[in-house]
């Protein structure tokens, strides 16, 4: 068996480095067998498309019903519980973040979709005089922030795929794919 030392390690190219960590992420097991990966994968994609589906009729089922206006019960609750969950989701980016945990990346995108959906809400829900200043904070500030956070993520994601080899020069996120999930049967392998 050959140990490789740091030296030797810090003499190598990015590209051959690359290669070292495939190789040897690949020499570990696989966490599921190639059965247990098949039925996961056909059990995400049945949801996926069944709700895509069922989505989309009920939309048009909603915009075909629904009144224009309504009057809503517990309607501080409902806005006090949502900024709790958002206030909840900021306080855990920001605990992963300062503790440098790669499930940020997570927390990046949850954080970034409820600002989101608190900037439609607001604008949205708003009446005539409070339209103005909704659209201010989600032009200004929440979606603003939202795109910060997205990008964030993003880009950390294809830090991460690029320096495990997952991306090459010039390549893309969205052309990243999964190094354990690529292929049933098959460990991942250096490009």
């Amino acid at each position: 068996m050959s140990i490789v030392s740091d030296d030797q390690i810090a003499g190598m190219t990015s590209d051959e480095r690359r290669e070292l960590i495939s190789r040897l992420a690949g020499a570990e097991a696989p966490p599921m067998s190639d059965k247990q990966l098949r039925r996961l994968r056909w059990r995400v994609r049945s949801v996926l498309a069944g709700g895509v589906i069922v989505l989309v009729g009920w939309i048009g089922y909603l915009w075909a019903t629904l009144p224009s206006q309504y009057h809503a019960d517990h309607w501080r609750a409902v806005w006090t519980g949502f900024d709790l969950a958002l206030v909840a989701a900021f306080a855990c980016t920001l605990v992963l973040a300062i503790l440098r945990r790669q499930l940020v990346l997570l927390a990046f995108v949850v954080s970034s979709v409820l600002l989101l959906c608190d900037a439609w809400f607001d604008v949205l829900t708003s009446g005539r005089h409070d339209i103005w200043p909704a659209a201010a904070s989600a032009v200004f500030v929440e979606v603003p922030v939202a795109v910060l956070l997205f990008s964030a993520a993003l880009r950390m994601l294809k830090d991460l795929a690029t320096w495990h080899g997952q991306l090459g020069q010039g390549e893309h996120l969205w052309q990243a794919r999964i190094p354990m999930y690529d292929a049933v049967g098959r460990r991942p392998t250096a490009r």
